[in-house]
């Protein structure tokens, strides 16, 4: 994630170097990386809550 707070510093500031150029590359990199870490944050708690709802009363 810090990867991507990075490529995002670079985008909003011209004085940022981390990456030299953000490119079509760097933005497919980004979102995919971005919708899998989305995936995790909110399929997981769908999943915890599934486990929660089959215990026992």
């Amino acid at each position: 994630m810090d990867e991507l707070r990075l490529l995002g510093n670079d985008a909003a500031h011209i004085e940022a170097k981390t990456y030299d150029a953000i490119g079509k590359e760097e933005t497919e990199v980004a979102l995919t990386l971005t919708k899998e870490i989305l995936k995790g944050v909110y399929q997981l708690d769908e999943l915890v809550n599934r486990l929660k709802a089959l215990k026992k009363p």
